[in-house]
């Protein structure tokens, strides 16, 4: 008997199906050698520039340092130096008021000596106040005499008319005053009547306040003139105001008359921004020269 044995289908292929499946599989082995061949190629080039490849496969740190460009060091200068800051119109004919300021830095410290224009200068004549000695030989002679009252010779000036103090004051106001007493004022020039309590002003309000100040109450008014001073610069002085510090100062400049050159305000810019923004400037009111000296 004839075994039963499973029936075998024999497959018939053509001489092109035999070479395309050779083919086929010549491609596949060379695509594998490729692919080991530039993964090891790959794995020795990063090996020999030091690569961690412990990152790749766990992942990056989660406290990974990030490269940061730190800004340039600004240039601190060590200033000290008083400027005369008083308010007169352009014929001199009166001081509205008359302050010293110290600029001390890298203490970042203001100091505000405020006296009346009726001092008497030890100049040619000691009975000469401040104000004629102004109205009649001018800002050198001024500085002179604030210097022959005071003790102090002032570096720098700074001088406001009364549009200059008004423009310069409205740029950083309004300003909250609190007045007391209050103040009646019925002058030949202008007629001022504030009541006592707190007030909100603008530059040409704060400068008739001033100027009404020795008529209403003498022995507070230099101490509220150096006040209000201090307030205008701490408006003036915060960080929000430190950028573009140079066009900022012309702009200032062309509203009044200075001896404090472009030239000799670039050269402490930085300074001067540094101060700004660190919000860090102490603002010191005085009432005698011999503290402010002390200061």
């Amino acid at each position: 008997m004839k075994e039963n044995r499973p029936e075998q289908r024999i497959k018939f292929r053509t001489r092109k199906q035999s070479e395309s499946k050779s083919l086929r599989r010549f491609a596949l082995v060379l695509a594998a050698v490729l692919v080991f061949g530039g993964a090891v190629s790959v794995f020795l080039f990063l090996r020999n520039y030091n690569f961690d490849l412990s990152e790749v496969f766990e992942g990056t740190h989660e406290n990974s340092e990030e490269t940061t460009t730190q800004p340039a060091p600004l240039n601190i200068k060590n200033i000290n130096c008083d400027i005369l800051v008083f308010c007169a119109p352009n014929n001199r004919e009166r001081i509205d008021f008359i302050s010293l300021v110290k600029v001390k830095m890298p203490e970042n410290s203001f100091t505000v000596f405020s006296f009346s224009p009726s001092e008497k200068a030890d100049y040619s004549d000691p009975s000469t106040a401040l104000a004629q000695v102004y109205h009649d030989r001018g800002i050198d002679a001024l500085k002179t005499a604030v210097a022959g009252y005071s003790g102090i010779t002032p570096d720098k000036y700074v001088c406001f008319n009364d549009t200059a103090f008004k423009v310069i004051a409205d740029r950083y106001g309004p300003y909250k005053i609190t007045v007391d007493p209050g103040v009646e004022y019925k002058g030949s020039d202008f007629v001022f009547i504030l009541p006592k309590g707190r007030h909100t002003m603008g530059g040409d309000m704060l400068l008739k306040y001033i100027r009404c100040l020795p008529s209403v109450d003498f022995s507070k008014a230099m101490i509220t003139q150096s006040d209000i001073i201090k307030m205008i610069i701490s408006a003036a002085l915060v960080p929000e105001n430190s950028g573009n510090l140079i066009n900022s100062y012309s702009s200032l400049a062309n509203h009044l008359t200075t001896d404090i050159s472009i030239v000799e305000f670039s050269g402490v810019a930085d300074s001067v921004k540094a101060m700004m923004e660190s919000e860090n400037i102490r603002y010191i009111t005085v009432t005698s020269a011999a503290e402010y000296i002390e200061n």
